[in-house]
């Protein structure tokens, strides 16, 4: 079969950029996306130039990705068997009638659905007005669905979502993980815990470093995000709290394996490559206890907690 894939962006790559790059590998077609990365080790085309310079300018807001997708003309990339998505945005595609088009689904939008009070409420100018302008992007995304004509989910808590918000039933298939590629740096343990994810509020960060500092150990924070800047500025003094920002694949397998443990406790996470890759070099995970990171580590491979301050606080102790 012909298989024409888009990505919605690869300009914050995190776990879905990783499986996408994954899939087109497998299927050994490149991944097409709105936005790129410098970052070489991904098989993808940009496709800037198919869209109007109007589009070009906008792509970068994702609140306005549904329109940028839909101003796509898949047609303009050749005759294909099937249109494969991922993302949520790039499911606003208008597919040609006798094309499928399927979409592995990393989530419905958490900003519209299951999280979608719990970020209003942290808002502080314009609580209330992001009201109505959300019930216009629900319609948006219930649009965009219509057009899908097969989902897939990378986990069960992706399937039940589908379920719930969309009505829409789907398979899994997870994402994939070179096992082998961990616990090959042979370095003496250090006494410090690692904090590894993108920074941003769903992810709990600020939770995490709190909790290691009222149970006095070290932390070490990898990633960047959007309260990367606020979080350094607030803590650079804690000589508990150390800063990488990003780090290269090989760093990322060095830190695992010289932490004492990974704490990973984000709300209801989709799935989580990050607890997959703490367990392949041989450390233990402290996580939420919800979505699906408890499914892993269970009673065995570290300690589930509520995610609250006082939760991972208790959790370094028990560990």
């Amino acid at each position: 079969m012909k298989i024409l894939y888009f990505h919605w962006a690869f300009d914050d790559v995190g776990g879905g950029e990783y499986f996408a790059n994954d899939v087109g590998r497998a299927l050994n077609i490149p991944v097409h996306s709105i936005v790129n990365t410098k970052d070489n080790k991904f098989n993808f085309i940009d496709i800037s130039s198919h869209l109007s310079p109007i589009i070009r300018k906008i792509r970068r807001i994702r609140t306005l990705d549904y329109f940028t997708w839909s101003s796509v003309d898949v047609t303009e990339f050749g005759d294909f068997d099937l249109i494969l998505t991922s993302g949520s945005t790039p499911r606003a595609l208008i597919t040609p009638e006798n094309v499928p088009h399927v979409n592995i689904s990393f989530s419905t939008p958490r900003w519209l659905y299951d999280l979608y009070h719990w970020r209003r409420k942290r808002m502080g100018f314009g609580k209330e007005l992001i009201i109505p302008f959300a019930e216009c992007m629900r319609i948006l995304d219930v649009v965009a669905d219509k057009r899908v004509d097969y989902y897939i989910s990378i986990s069960p808590i992706i399937q039940r979502r589908l379920q719930k918000y969309m009505k829409r039933s789907s398979d899994i298939i997870y994402p994939s993980i070179n096992i082998s590629e961990y616990g090959t740096f042979k370095y003496f343990e250090n006494d410090h815990y690692l904090f590894l994810s993108r920074l941003e509020p769903e992810k709990q960060p600020e939770e995490a470093i709190k909790a290691c500092i009222d149970a006095n150990v070290q932390l070490v924070v990898v990633g960047t995000g959007s309260l990367e800047s606020k979080l350094r500025k607030k803590y650079k003094y804690n000589t508990n709290i150390k800063f990488l920002g990003f780090v290269t694949e090989e760093q990322k397998i060095q830190n695992l394996a010289t932490c004492k443990a990974l704490i990973y406790t984000p709300i209801a996470e989709d799935f989580g490559i990050v607890p997959i890759e703490a367990l392949a070099s041989g450390k233990p995970v402290i996580c939420s206890n919800d979505g699906f990171p408890p499914n892993l580590i269970k009673d065995k491979y570290g300690v589930i907690t509520d995610g609250t301050i006082e939760g991972i606080s208790q959790a370094i102790k028990t560990l």
